[in-house]
C-alpha cells in the first residue's frame, strides 16, 4: 500500500534529477492553460476593432450598437468554434503529454526535451484526444448530478491520459476501464493526496513560481499512477 510520503519523496529525487526540463513541462502546461482564455479575448477584441472602435467598451457605449452586436456574435461564433477544435486537438493532448512527461521522468535518468510531446506523436494524438474529449463530457455530464457525481468520476477516469499514451492503440472506453479498476478503493487517498497539495497549488497559481512548484505536484502524480499501475497489474 503506497503512502502520500513514499510518493512525495520519489517525486522530490525525480524532480531534482532532471529540473530543467520539468519546469519547462511545467511551463508549457502553463500556457496552454491561459491559452483559451487569450483567444477568447482577442476575438470580441478583434470584432470591435473591425467595427473601427478602439476596445469592445467603446463599441458597446457607442449608439451603433447593434450593428456591433451582429459582427461581435459572428465573429465570436467562429471563434468558439475554432477554440473547441483547437481545445480538442491541440491544447488537451499538449497538456496531457506535458504531464505524462512526468511518467518518463521517473523511467529514464536523463528524460529529453522531446519527451514532453510524446502524447502527440502519428498515431496517438487523434486517439488521445478522443479519449481526452469523451472523459471531459463523461464527466460533465455526470457533475450534472449534484456536483458530488461527477467529482468522483474525475478520481476514476485520472489515469486515461497516461494509458493511452503507454497503448496508443488502445480505445478510450477500455482506458476508462483501466482506469477505472487501477482507482478502486483508492479514490479516497487520492483525494487526501490531492489535499495535502493545497498550499503548494496555492503557491502555483503565482506567476514563475508556480514554473518551479507545479512539477513537484506532476510527479508526485505520475509516481501515484506508477504505483497504482504496478498494483493492477
Amino acid at each position: 500500500m503506497w503512502t502520500r510520503k513514499e510518493l512525495k519523496t520519489r517525486a522530490k529525487i525525480n524532480y531534482k534529477k532532471n529540473p530543467w526540463i520539468c519546469i519547462l513541462s511545467s511551463l508549457v502546461l502553463v500556457t496552454l492553460t491561459g491559452a483559451s482564455f487569450t483567444y477568447s479575448y482577442k476575438g470580441a477584441t478583434n470584432a470591435a476593432q473591425s467595427q473601427g472602435f478602439e476596445s469592445i467598451a467603446d463599441a458597446i457605449n457607442n449608439e451603433n450598437a447593434l450593428a456591433f452586436l451582429i459582427t461581435f456574435v459572428s465573429m465570436m461564433a467562429v471563434a468558439v468554434i475554432i477554440g473547441i477544435l483547437l481545445r480538442i486537438f491541440i491544447i488537451n493532448p499538449l497538456k496531457a503529454s506535458a504531464s505524462y512527461f512526468y511518467v518518463i521522468n521517473n523511467k529514464e535518468e536523463k528524460a529529453e526535451v522531446k519527451s514532453i510531446f510524446k502524447g502527440t506523436e502519428k498515431g496517438t494524438l487523434l486517439r488521445l484526444a478522443m479519449a481526452v474529449f469523451m472523459k471531459k463530457l463523461i464527466c460533465s455530464l455526470w457533475g450534472l448530478l449534484f456536483v458530488i457525481p461527477g467529482i468522483v468520476k474525475e478520481y476514476q477516469y485520472r489515469f486515461v491520459e497516461n494509458l493511452i499514451i503507454e497503448n496508443p492503440d488502445m480505445k478510450w472506453n477500455e482506458a476508462m476501464k483501466i482506469s477505472k479498476e487501477m482507482t478502486n478503493g483508492q479514490k479516497a487517498s487520492i483525494f487526501v493526496l490531492d489535499l495535502s497539495f493545497i498550499l503548494w497549488y496555492v503557491l502555483a497559481a503565482i506567476p514563475v513560481i508556480g514554473w518551479f512548484v507545479l512539477p513537484y505536484i506532476l510527479q508526485t502524480d505520475a509516481e501515484l499512477y506508477l504505483e497504482l499501475k504496478k498494483n493492477n497489474a
